[in-house]
């Protein structure tokens, strides 16, 4: 977790939970079993906190711009926005976002991802017509079977 998580009520999601040097040791620790750090990260801040320390992969991204997926892509930075998650919550501010668009439109690999909170799992599915709204077919069968 970058910052708090959306099923806590006592985690600020604009609040970082690691340190630069505690980031630093787990990209290091990781890259030395060949293998990389992916981070949940929802806020452009917390995003940005990971990617400067050498993470690979964000999980979420809910609050994705333009700037920052130029940037993902960029770095080789990947994305696993798991879409059905504030979709099937469908709480504020979660359920106005959909910014895949803009890691589509700047070349971003993006992931299929199974980040469900428990009981939500029956929700998985409908994540490909989430994805339907703002991206070509091919890329949604691409980021399920090929890309990551």
């Amino acid at each position: 977790m970058s910052g708090g998580g959306v099923a806590s009520r006592l985690n600020n999601l604009a609040h970082p939970q690691f340190l630069d040097e505690e980031l630093s040791a787990m990209v290091h620790t990781t890259a030395s079993y060949d293998t990389c750090v992916t981070a949940h990260a929802y806020t452009i801040r917390a995003m940005r906190h990971m990617i400067n320390n050498g993470v690979l992969g964000i999980e979420h991204g809910y609050f994705l711009d333009k700037d920052l997926a130029e940037l993902m892509a960029a770095k080789g930075i990947y994305l696993t926005p798991t879409l059905v998650t504030h979709d099937a919550m469908a709480t504020p501010p979660y359920d106005q976002f959909l910014n895949e668009d803009f890691a589509y439109e700047a070349d971003v690999t993006t992931c299929f991802g199974s980040d469900l909170i428990a009981v939500m799992h029956q929700f998985q599915r409908r994540e490909f017509t989430i994805r339907s709204q703002v991206l070509p077919l091919l890329a949604i069968l691409r980021s399920a079977t090929v890309d990551c």
